[in-house]
C-alpha cells in the first residue's frame, strides 16, 4: 500500500540526498560536471532544513509499506 505522509524533520537528510542524487542523474548530460561537482548534499541539507524549520514550505513522502 503506498502512503503520503508529512516528512519529520529527522528525514529531511534523506530528502536532500534524493534530490541531490536525482540531480546528478537527469542533468549530467545537460549541465557541465563542474557545476554537478560544486553540489552538495550537506548544503541542500542546511537549504531545506532552514525551509522547513521556518515553515516555508511543506514537505511530503510516499511511503510504500512503511519504507
Amino acid at each position: 500500500m503506498i502512503t503520503i505522509t508529512k516528512t519529520a524533520r529527522n528525514e529531511i537528510y534523506k530528502i536532500a540526498a534524493f534530490l541531490d542524487n536525482c540531480w546528478r542523474a537527469e542533468y549530467s548530460k545537460i549541465v557541465s560536471p563542474d557545476f554537478l561537482g560544486e553540489m552538495s548534499v550537506d548544503e541542500r541539507y542546511e537549504m531545506l532544513l532552514n525551509r522547513f524549520d521556518g515553515n516555508i514550505s511543506d514537505f511530503f513522502a510516499t511511503r510504500d509499506d512503511g519504507g
